[in-house]
């Protein structure tokens, strides 16, 4: 038992320090080849875009992973499939609605932080692709080698 938390315990943790090196690199990459401004809007481009499915994600992948792991354990993959399923739904709808309250014209809250409105898509696809990601990464997860704790 021992043997598989360490593993578990590694693979966590080269899950977070692989990409957070790489995003490293990416941005010494950047930071050679490009200027001060491209690497301003980028970060204020990103930093929007993460705050925004921070809002809009509501952590459900996290909260689903109890639910699946009990469906998977008793296999009952119809009520897996039914939790799976809504939890992709809502994590786009509620995305769309944060989206769409974020762009709502009468805040214009792109023009307040001054960002231009071309990066609008840009936006759109981190903030649902982020979101599913979670929900996507809960669902996978939950699947894991289960016990039965209650």
């Amino acid at each position: 038992m021992t043997k598989s938390v360490e593993r578990n315990m590694a693979a966590f943790f080269l899950s977070s320090i692989i990409p957070a090196f790489l995003t490293f690199i990416f941005w010494i990459f950047v930071a050679k080849t490009s200027g001060s401004e491209i690497i301003g809007i980028v970060i204020a481009v990103t930093s929007l875009s993460m705050i925004i499915t921070t809002v809009s994600n509501l952590d459900i992948g996290v909260g689903i992973r109890r639910y699946l792991g009990q469906a998977f354990f008793d296999k009952n993959w119809e009520g897996f499939k039914q939790i799976s399923f809504s939890s992709i739904v809502f994590a786009f709808l509620a995305s769309v609605g944060v989206l769409i309250i974020v762009f709502n014209p009468i805040f214009d809250i792109l023009n307040l932080i001054g960002i231009d409105k071309k990066f609008v898509i840009t936006i759109i696809f981190v903030v649902i692709g982020n979101s599913l990601i979670n929900t996507t990464n809960g669902i996978l997860t939950s699947a894991l080698k289960n016990t039965k704790i209650i």
